[in-house]
């Protein structure tokens, strides 16, 4: 219905909620491990198993980073038996971590820093 305010017009960019949940998504990938895993996750939905041999830490360690994960909104889970997979909520937060990974290896880059 025109005029009407849709999802997105409630939550305006300026808005206090917003720069909230935005704030806590942010918290959320504020870990290197936890980076590590949203990159991993970014070639598709994997075990939490996969995912910890692929960190090299325990399976138990990996659970409690995507547990933060989840309840921030970074990324949901399911259960195939007794297996939980996880995969990004969103594609566009695993665009937004490259473009800042990106922007990161060009700084550092161009200050001599990055071999």
């Amino acid at each position: 219905m025109p005029g009407s305010p849709n999802e997105h017009e409630k939550l305006r960019l300026d808005d206090e909620r917003m720069a909230e949940l935005h704030a806590a998504l942010c918290g959320a990938l504020a870990d290197g491990k936890r980076l590590r895993i949203m990159w991993f996750l970014g070639e598709g939905e994997k075990r939490v198993a996969d995912i910890a041999d692929h960190l090299g830490i325990s399976t138990q360690n990996t659970s409690q980073h995507l547990r933060v994960m989840r309840d921030r909104g970074a990324v949901v889970a399911r259960r195939k038996g007794n297996a939980v997979y996880y995969r990004v909520a969103n594609p566009k937060f695993i665009q937004g971590a490259r473009l800042i990974r990106e922007g990161l290896i060009e700084e550092w880059t161009w200050l001599g820093k990055l071999g």
